[in-house]
């Protein structure tokens, strides 16, 4: 519908605004690209296999994958794994954050062996769906979760990723993986629950007792068996999106929360995921704040502190040459802690 665009020296911008329509957004959001376009899809995939060979990658972890579409994630999941099986990792790793089954109903589609066949799902074949009518997908009165969350219910497929399933099912049947989508998803409702306990704010029995936790652990486990490999799973008790364990000023200095938090990440039935801090009792405390800093920026760096959410706290400075060393409950690490007004000298190993 623009002709004259592309008789402009504009021309390439809006042809790249076609394949990246970040380009036509603020600066300020984040990035949106075309990942059903096949051209952008082959491209980025071909982008990761460059750092499998160059930096001899062994994995992935795929940021924000449900805002993606899926067929996108098959193919680049699949192709990353059959190139890696080329180069002799017969077992490269990819993993995609997609949050739990519970809050993403479509999450099935992102996952291990998404069908290759259309399938339907009448909600009045789900006891809980009772008095409702229609199919469940968008166009039917709505999402109708309960559905999607019963893995005796067929699911609907769209085209787009039924045709693209297909088309990589004999590559993935040779990685060992039950489908062309993701072998496994993280986060799971587990991590949440422990945390829970280990802070305080549960019982340790709940973990057996809670009927809403056992409903949210047998779905994602379900989901798993059914589509994915469930050992690939990412146990942790901390990450980059939530604060750390013993960030709150009663529990600073608890360091028997985080060996427990560890007995559990290494014994539970997924894959132990150590984020980083965590073996160095990491507690997100500021202490030590930069007393020679601009008045008003110190200040706000205690409220900040005082608020605890900000994701400053969450991924604390883990470079000896930075100039944000937060808190922690091993008392000789916690001695290095401070806040400083100013960079340092840029002499090695320099925070950035």
């Amino acid at each position: 519908n623009m002709p004259h665009v592309y008789k402009s020296k504009q021309a390439t911008f809006y042809e790249a605004g076609l394949l990246w329509p970040e380009a036509f957004r603020s600066p300020a959001d984040m990035p949106d690209f075309a990942t059903m376009d096949p051209h952008f899809t082959e491209l980025f995939t071909n982008l990761l296999k460059y750092w499998i060979a160059y930096a001899d990658v062994d994995g992935f972890r795929f940021d924000a994958t449900k805002y993606t579409s899926a067929d996108f994630v098959s193919y680049m999941s699949t192709h990353t794994r059959a190139y890696a099986a080329q180069l002799g990792k017969k077992l490269f790793f990819n993993t995609g954050e997609i949050l739990s089954p519970g809050g993403v109903p479509f999450l099935y589609l992102y996952l291990g062996d998404q069908a290759s066949e259309e399938k339907s799902a009448v909600c009045s074949a789900h006891p809980g769906c009772a008095g409702l009518v229609g199919d469940c997908c968008p166009n039917a009165g709505g999402m109708l979760a309960c559905c999607f969350n019963d893995f005796a219910v067929n699911k609907p497929v769209p085209l787009k990723v039924r045709e693209m399933s297909k088309q990589l099912k004999d590559t993935a049947a040779t990685l060992g993986s039950p489908g062309p989508a993701l072998p496994t998803f993280y986060p799971t409702d587990d991590h949440q629950f422990i945390r829970m306990v280990l802070r305080g704010d549960a019982n340790a029995s709940s973990w057996w007792t809670n009927p809403e936790w056992q409903a949210a652990n047998d779905l994602t486990k379900g989901m798993l068996k059914s589509q994915a490999i469930p050992e690939w799973t990412w146990m942790y008790t901390e990450s980059q999106d939530i604060t750390r364990l013993l960030q709150d000023k009663a529990l600073g200095g608890d360091l028997w929360r985080l060996k427990v938090a560890m007995a559990w990440t290494y014994t539970w039935w997924g894959m132990p995921t150590l984020y980083y801090g965590t073996e160095q009792g990491f507690n997100g405390m500021c202490s030590n704040v930069g007393t020679r800093m601009d008045p008003d920026a110190r200040d706000s760096l205690l409220e900040m502190c005082e608020g605890g959410e900000k994701d400053s706290l969450k991924r604390q400075d883990m470079f000896t040459g930075g100039p944000w060393r937060l808190g922690s409950a091993v008392p000789s690490v916690d001695k290095q802690a401070e806040i400083r007004g100013k960079m340092p000298p840029a002499y090695p190993p320099h925070w950035c």
